[in-house]
């Protein structure tokens, strides 16, 4: 699979690179972050994490290394506050596995 960029937006926040952080499950973050995806590199699927201080709709998009989008994971769906892991794996909004 080819390495990408991962995007988070939720009202008036957009995180487009990585923050690394230690992740503590159960307790409300303070801020936003997008948080490294592990495995990094993928393996064939990355487990996506992120923290939002507040319940907000979220947008979640993976965009390959030359600005393309390939997946829409999260489409302005509310999430709770915390942190949050989705599993992405590999496959583009066809269903095609990405190269």
């Amino acid at each position: 699979m080819s390495t990408g960029i991962y995007v988070l937006s939720a009202p008036n926040i957009s995180l487009v690179s990585a923050i690394e952080g230690e992740v503590v499950f159960g307790a409300n973050p303070k801020q936003y972050a997008l948080l490294n995806a592990f495995p990094n590199p993928f393996n064939p699927s990355t487990a996506i994490r992120f923290d939002v201080p507040r319940e907000v709709p979220v947008m979640l998009e993976i965009y390959s290394i030359v600005g393309i989008r390939v997946r829409t994971l999260l489409k302005g769906e509310n999430v709770a506050a915390g942190t949050h892991v989705i599993v992405w794996e590999g496959h583009d909004e066809g269903g095609r596995l990405t190269p």
